[in-house]
C-alpha cells in the first residue's frame, strides 16, 4: 500500500533538472573526466589587441589581466596560492598552456620572439615586463619629479583627464618604490591647492586621517559640476537680459525718433563693452565666473601673467600676431604724434638752434622723445620740423659758448 502511494505520488512530481546552487561551490575532482573544465578552450576569445613597438604596453597588459580573470585564470601566476588548491595538476596544466596560447595570440613578431623559449606564463609576463616597462633609476627619479610637479588647471584640462594623469603616475611609481596611500594623497592635494583651495583646507582642517583619495576625487567632480552649471545659469541670464534691451521707437510730430529703454543699472548692454574683469562680451564684471583674467597674446584665463609679459606669446600663432601689431600701433601712434617732424640727437639741435639764433632764420619747433629721455644726454634725441635742414654748413656758425639747457629744449617753442 505505501509503495503504491509512493510510485503516485513520484509520479504526480514534475521532473526537475538539478542545478547547483549559488552557495554550492563546483565540484572538482581530477578523476572524473566531466566535472573537469571543458570550457577552457571556448571561454578565452581573443579579440584586437596586439601588442607592437608602438602600443601602450600598460593598456595592453591590463586586458590581457581582465580577460583571464575573467575566465577563472588568474591562479595559473602564482607560485603557491590558495586556489592553485581547488584544482587538479591536470586542470592547472590546460589552464596554462590556454593562456599562454592566448597571451602568444596577442603579441607583434617583436615581442613573440622574446617569449618563443618559454612556456611558463609567470616567466613570459616578466619577459615582457621588461621589455615594455624597464626598470632603471632614471625612470623612477623621472616619474618622481613629475608627481611632485603635478598641477590641476581647469582651464587646460577636465578632473577626469587630470585624475587619469595622477593615477598613472602613481600605478608606474609602484613599480619602482612603495608608494603608501598617505604619500599619493599628500601629492594630490598639493597639486590642487591653487586651483581648488576649498578641497585643500577641508582637507588641513579635517580631524586625523583626513580625507581618502576618493573623498578628493569626488569633491573635484562636485566643483567642477558646481562651476559648469554656474557657467550655464550666468549664460541663460544674460541671453534673458539680451532678449529685453531691444529698442522700441515712436515718431514724434517733428519726425524725429524717440527711443524706450529699460533701465541700465541692472541691464547689460552692448554700449558698455566687454567684461571689466574677463574681457569677454555677454555678462558684466558681477557676473563674472571665469578664473582670473584673459590674456590676450595667449587667448588663455589665468591669474599668473598679463599679456605684457606672457611667456607663450612667442610660441603660439596668437601670440606672434599680437606682438606684430603692438609693434604696428607703437609706430603708428609715434609718427602720429610728430607727424611733420623728424628726430635728431640732442647734442645736433643744440648747436642747431645755436646757429639760426645766429643768422636769425625762422622758428624751430622741438619737442622731447620720450623713448630716449631715460638715456644718457649723449645718448638722446628730439623732434624738430621736418621742413629745416640742419645741414653742417649751419651748424659750423654755432657758438661753442652757448649753454641751451635740457628744459629749453623740452618746453620752449621758437
Amino acid at each position: 500500500m505505501f509503495t503504491q502511494l509512493l510510485e503516485s505520488v513520484q509520479e504526480k512530481e514534475p521532473t526537475l533538472l538539478h542545478t547547483p546552487s549559488e552557495e554550492e561551490p563546483p565540484a572538482r575532482i581530477a578523476s572524473s573526466l566531466d566535472t573537469q573544465r571543458p570550457w577552457l578552450k571556448l571561454r578565452l576569445q581573443r579579440f584586437d589587441n596586439r601588442l607592437t613597438q608602438e602600443s601602450d604596453y600598460t593598456l595592453w597588459r591590463d586586458k590581457i589581466r581582465a580577460e583571464i580573470l575573467a575566465n577563472d585564470c588568474l591562479c595559473v601566476f602564482e607560485k603557491d596560492g590558495k586556489a592553485r588548491g581547488q584544482y587538479s595538476s591536470e586542470d592547472l596544466d590546460s589552464m596554462k598552456y590556454c593562456v599562454r596560447s592566448f597571451i602568444i595570440g596577442h603579441l607583434g613578431p617583436f615581442h613573440h620572439s622574446l617569449v618563443q623559449y618559454t612556456d611558463d606564463p609567470i616567466e613570459m609576463m616578466v619577459l615582457l615586463d621588461q621589455a615594455g616597462q624597464p626598470l632603471s633609476k632614471f625612470g623612477e627619479y623621472e616619474l618622481q619629479d613629475k608627481l611632485n610637479h603635478l598641477k590641476f588647471e581647469p582651464s587646460r584640462e577636465s578632473v577626469l583627464e587630470f585624475m587619469k594623469r595622477f593615477e598613472d603616475l602613481v600605478v608606474q611609481l609602484r613599480r619602482y618604490v612603495t608608494l603608501t596611500e598617505e604619500q599619493a594623497k599628500r601629492s594630490l592635494i598639493l597639486a590642487i591647492k591653487q586651483t581648488l583651495p576649498s578641497i585643500y583646507n577641508k582637507e588641513s582642517s579635517a580631524p586625523s586621517p583626513g580625507l581618502t583619495v576618493s573623498e578628493i576625487k569626488r569633491l573635484m567632480f562636485d566643483e567642477e559640476n558646481l562651476t559648469k552649471e554656474e557657467r550655464r545659469r550666468a549664460t541663460q541670464s544674460n541671453a534673458m537680459l539680451s532678449n529685453t534691451t531691444q529698442k522700441t521707437s515712436f515718431k514724434k510730430r517733428g519726425g524725429a525718433k524717440s527711443y524706450n529703454k529699460a533701465p541700465s543699472s541692472h541691464l547689460l548692454s552692448s554700449s558698455q563693452g566687454p567684461c571689466q574683469k574677463c574681457g569677454v562680451n555677454g555678462h558684466s564684471s558681477d557676473a563674472c565666473i571665469n578664473k582670473g583674467w584673459k590674456c590676450y597674446a595667449c587667448q588663455k584665463f589665468t591669474s599668473s601673467h598679463y599679456s605684457k609679459n606672457c611667456p607663450y606669446k612667442e610660441s603660439s600663432a596668437r601670440g606672434k600676431f599680437y606682438n606684430n601689431a603692438q609693434k604696428r600701433d607703437k609706430a603708428t601712434k609715434r609718427l602720429g604724434k610728430h607727424k611733420g617732424m623728424k628726430r635728431i640727437p640732442m647734442w645736433k639741435a643744440k648747436k642747431v638752434m645755436s646757429a639760426i639764433k645766429h643768422k636769425g632764420h625762422a622758428n624751430l619747433t622741438i619737442q622731447a622723445d620720450r623713448e630716449t629721455e631715460d638715456l644718457p644726454e649723449a645718448q638722446r634725441c628730439v623732434w624738430v620740423n621736418n621742413e629745416f635742414d640742419c645741414e653742417d654748413t649751419e651748424i659750423l656758425y654755432a657758438d661753442a659758448s652757448d649753454n641751451t639747457s635740457d628744459s629749453a629744449l623740452y618746453h620752449r617753442a621758437f
